[in-house]
């Protein structure tokens, strides 16, 4: 913090560390030189998101300096009256919103080919939001993936619905542009995290493999949610039990006793889907 009588009790060149650096974890640092006719001139590192704030005193209410400050080679400089009142001077750095979290997770293997893309927001978007494939959208194989873009009925998230297969055994990479998307409070989003408005967000996750591999099974049973009358589990027969992702090569049904086994199954991590819907009874 700075506080300042008047011009004669100016040291000039004097330096103060302020309120942190959230974005990149180094401070601001504010210079303050004195000028002919009782003024200041206060310099620091232009940022968007830097406010410079003047108060009365510590524990009075700190108000934005008026003063349109001059960027001069990234180097912000603004002219202020001293005067004979004390006068405190601090650099107020804005939070913006950012991409908090991702499903799949950043880096993620063995995804499911049937998985959505959700991007979580640190706070809600503005409510005239519209999100687009044109500014999130996910590219495999070379290409770009048809895909629908929902918001959050609280505006924190954004799921990516894909319109079309998405590749077994591949590298997705997800993309995000932050410019022109703004938060309730009207800022800009920082996509990248970086402190900056705007940006653009990528990241990539590996889906699971779905190959058959000769002389392996999985093997199991599907039984009802409701219990029989004596307590013991109700097998369903008839349940079709696939490999997402290749569901029409890899499959099968359940027998009376609610067993099934699939045959040549993909070799790691994968995912089946159970569907009882045609079964009768089911609940």
């Amino acid at each position: 913090m700075i506080s300042f009588a008047n011009c004669r009790s100016l040291i000039a060149g004097f330096l103060m560390t302020l309120t942190p650096w959230v974005a990149r974890g180094v401070a601001p640092v504010l210079q303050v030189f004195p000028e002919p006719n009782q003024r200041l001139r206060l310099e620091w590192t232009a940022s968007r998101q830097t406010i410079l704030e003047a108060s009365g005193a510590l524990d009075a209410d700190w108000q934005s300096v008026p003063e349109v400050p001059a960027v001069i080679k990234g180097v912000a400089r603004v002219l202020v009256a001293s005067g004979e009142q004390t006068r405190f001077f601090r650099l107020r750095q804005t939070v913006l919103t950012r991409v908090s979290a991702t499903s799949p997770l950043v880096g993620e293997t063995g995804v499911a080919v049937t998985r959505e893309t959700i991007l979580r927001f640190s706070a809600p978007l503005a409510a005239d939001t519209v999100l687009t494939t044109e500014r999130y959208f996910v590219e495999a194989d070379g290409r770009r993936l048809l895909g629908r873009v929902e918001l959050g009925g609280d505006r924190r998230s954004a799921t990516l619905f894909h319109l079309e297969p998405v590749p077994a055994n591949a590298r997705v990479q997800v993309t995000f542009t932050g410019a022109g998307v703004r938060d309730t409070g009207g800022a800009e989003l920082d996509a990248e995290g970086d402190g900056e408005a705007g940006g653009t967000f990528r990241f990539t996750f590996d889906t699971a493999p779905i190959q058959p591999t000769a002389n392996t099974a999985v093997s199991g049973y599907v039984f009802a949610s409701a219990r029989n009358p004596d307590g013991s589990n109700r097998p369903l027969a008839g349940v079709i039990v696939t490999v997402d992702g290749a569901e029409e090569s890899l499959r099968t049904t359940t027998d009376a006793s609610g067993f099934f086994q699939l045959n040549s199954c993909p070799a790691g991590r994968f995912f089946v889907h159970i569907d009882g819907r045609s079964v009768a009874g089911t609940e």
